[in-house]
């Protein structure tokens, strides 16, 4: 997965819900999975209302992330194409490195 964590290990339930997906998405589909559709689509520049229906619009922005992620251009949300959209996510859920000892700077380190 190049590093970023499974969903599945990740410690917040609530994260792990973000990044769990039941079925697959496509049009005339409506309800919470929905909305999350959109919303991963904003944090990729995708611009669209976000709602709980999708419809032509959705499916449009959909199609085009797929395009733009070299991923088959169907217009539906499969698993693949959901963990591409929440990579963002998986990518700031990965463990930080840390190297040597580690302190808090004064007011004028910080500086």
């Amino acid at each position: 997965m190049n590093g970023l964590p499974k969903p599945s290990d990740i410690p917040f339930s609530w994260v792990r819900q973000e990044l769990s997906l039941v079925m697959t998405l496509e049009r005339n589909n409506k309800g919470e999975a929905v909305g999350r559709v959109p919303e991963w689509l904003c944090f990729h520049g995708y611009k669209l209302d976000i709602d709980k229906d999708y419809g032509p619009v959705t499916q449009d922005a959909v199609q085009q992330f797929q395009e733009d992620h070299d991923l088959p251009r169907s217009g539906k949300v499969t698993q693949g194409v959901f963990h591409e959209l929440t990579k963002p996510l998986l990518r700031a859920m990965r463990p930080v490195e840390t190297v040597g000892a580690s302190r808090i700077l004064t007011g004028k380190e910080r500086r």
